[in-house]
């Protein structure tokens, strides 16, 4: 609700606001889950793309949202989780 509030306060400025929800992502917070077999092939049991991402995947969309590719979208939160949420 923040993006969405703060979407409707600052678009008048042409300011837009979008939010990014990262799924699981190899990096060295989840390097301790990474080593745990069974909470990883768990984890990754309820991912259909059946894999963690790399942060380069979730900087991809990050960059769209800043580019002009993305001039009309505001209050959007994206989820880049491979499809955890679709459930």
């Amino acid at each position: 609700m923040l993006t969405k509030c703060l979407a409707s306060e600052w678009a008048e400025h042409n300011i837009r606001v979008n939010a990014i929800s990262p799924g699981y992502t190899k990096t060295s917070m989840t390097k301790s889950l990474l080593e745990e077999e069974e909470a990883t092939s768990d984890a990754i049991s309820l991912i259909p793309m059946g894999r963690f991402s790399v942060p380069s995947e979730i900087a991809g969309l990050a960059v769209l949202l800043a580019s002009n590719a993305s001039c009309y979208t505001t209050g959007t939160v994206f989820n880049a989780d491979g499809g955890y949420t679709i459930w």
